[in-house]
Parts: structure tokens; C-alpha cells; sequence
């Protein structure tokens, strides 16, 4: 009996434990982990392009020298000894527009310091003034690396041009603006004609001998009276006086109008366009 009750004494002891729970060990606050930064949007910048490379207006039937033939354009080595011939390519980064082809210019036996001149000619249908004529030109070396176009009439020199030597008259396209797209550099020549031009008249492009290549693109001839009444940023360009038409010009003409010419459009007959 007393082992029972030391036994009953016991478990009863046991079972009566402490009620105060043991202390936890100090819990050190969780780390808070900053959120990731916002990223910021990328920068873009929006450029107006037009669809078209210039006015609907425009007397030039062929602004990508694509074609030939009577109102299109048609080039010649040095004053219209022999035709050279002229590529067109469509360049994401135009002056004027994504739509208009340009043409590239070059005399394939040239460098970079000597080659062939060129003048390319096209008609277009004259009338009273003003007109406005404008281009974007820009020079290449023989790679086709863009350089800069220097102001020198013996690089380029871009002109309406009315019949031959002597009695023509030239109108030159003056410098009027330039952009700078990726690597190149663009040259706006323009200028405002306000004398009246005979029946027919020429879009004359001079390119020089000292070596190299040329773009152009987007050509244009305007008669101001054909443009609507809101249309008053073509009064704006730079009015020219005439001068002589040089013998270079002169010849070239005249090969262009002994060329054939599909689309049988008269040719002029009361303006002198040879040279005796």
C-alpha cells in the first residue's frame, strides 16, 4: 500500500506542472526587400513624313528618273556625247519622302577626284509665271560614302533652262535648306521664276568632273497660279534673274529632243536649241 501511494503521490505531482510557459527568444523583424524600379519608358520620336515627295501640282512627269523619253528626265556624259545611265533606289531616310525613288548619279570609270560630267535634261509644259522649281541633291564619294556638297556651280548646278545657245535663258536653283539623315547630309536648291516660260521648258541638272557620285530626288516644277488659294508657301522660295544658257546646256537639250520619245508629246518648234 505505501508503494501505491508514493506511486499515486508521484504521477500526482507530475501532472501539476508550472503553467507559466517558457519565454521565446527574441524574433529579429523581417527584412523588407525594396520593389523593383519602375522601368521608364524608351524615348521615341515621331518625324512627319508625307506621302507624296512634293506637290500633286508638279509639271515633272518623272520625279524618280525610273523612265525616258519626252517629259522625263535623260542623261548625258559631257554636253550629250554619249547617254549615261541612271539607277533609282528607295531610301528610308529621304528628304522629301519614303515614296519618292531617288536616282543615283555616277560615272563608273570615275574616283574619287576625277570623272565625267553630266547633265540630265527633262521638259516639262511652260506658261506665265511664277514657277517654282525646287530638287534635294546630296554627294557621295566613288564607294558611296555621303561627303559634303560644296558650293561650287563646277560640282552641281540645277537650273530651268528655256531653248539654246545663244538666245536661251537659265534660271539657277539657289541653296535654300539642307537635312541631315543618319550619315548624309541633304541640299535643298531652290528658287522662283516669275518670268513667263515659252511652251516648252527644261529642268536642267549640271553634275561636275570632280569625281564622285550624286543623289537626287524629288524634283519639281510648280506654276503658282495652279495651286489652291490656301497654298502660299511656294511664294516664299528665292526669286532668281536669268542668265545665258551655257553651250553644255544648250547641247544636251539637243540631245534630248533628237532622242525618241514614246509618249508623243510635240516637240518645240519655234525655240533654237543646236549649236552651228
Amino acid at each position: 500500500m505505501k508503494n501505491l501511494a508514493f506511486t499515486l503521490l508521484t504521477l500526482a505531482l507530475v501532472g501539476c506542472g508550472s503553467s507559466v510557459k517558457p519565454e521565446q527568444p527574441n524574433e529579429l523583424p523581417p527584412v523588407q526587400t525594396p520593389p523593383d524600379p519602375t522601368p521608364q519608358p524608351a524615348v521615341r520620336t515621331i518625324i512627319h513624313r508625307p506621302l507624296l515627295s512634293g506637290s500633286p501640282q508638279n509639271l515633272l512627269l518623272d520625279v524618280g528618273f525610273r523612265d525616258s523619253g519626252w517629259g522625263h528626265f535623260t542623261t548625258f556624259f559631257d554636253s550629250g556625247s554619249a547617254m549615261a545611265q541612271v539607277t533609282s533606289r528607295t531610301l528610308s531616310l529621304a528628304p522629301a519622302s519614303v515614296t519618292a525613288p531617288v536616282g543615283v548619279f555616277k560615272d563608273p570609270s570615275g574616283d574619287d577626284v576625277k570623272s565625267r560630267g553630266m547633265i540630265s535634261v527633262c521638259s516639262f509644259l511652260g506658261g506665265k509665271g511664277p514657277f517654282v522649281a525646287r530638287v534635294w541633291v546630296s554627294r557621295s564619294n566613288a564607294a558611296g560614302d555621303p561627303i559634303d556638297l560644296e558650293e561650287d556651280p563646277l560640282v552641281f548646278r540645277a537650273a530651268l533652262t528655256t531653248g539654246g545657245y545663244p538666245e536661251g535663258k537659265a534660271y539657277d536653283l539657289a541653296r535654300k535648306d539642307q537635312k541631315t539623315l543618319g550619315k548624309r547630309t541633304w541640299i535643298l536648291f531652290e528658287s522662283r521664276v516669275d518670268a513667263e516660260l515659252p511652251s516648252t521648258a527644261f529642268f536642267n541638272l549640271k553634275l561636275g568632273r570632280k569625281g564622285g557620285g550624286y543623289m537626287v530626288t524629288a524634283p519639281e516644277v510648280i506654276a503658282v497660279s495652279l495651286l489652291p488659294p490656301a497654298d502660299s508657301k511656294m511664294s516664299l522660295a528665292f526669286p532668281v534673274a536669268a542668265r545665258a544658257v551655257l553651250p553644255d546646256e544648250a547641247a544636251a537639250i539637243a540631245a534630248y529632243i533628237r532622242q525618241p520619245h514614246p509618249l508623243g508629246l510635240p516637240k518645240p518648234t519655234s525655240t533654237k536649241v543646236s549649236i552651228d
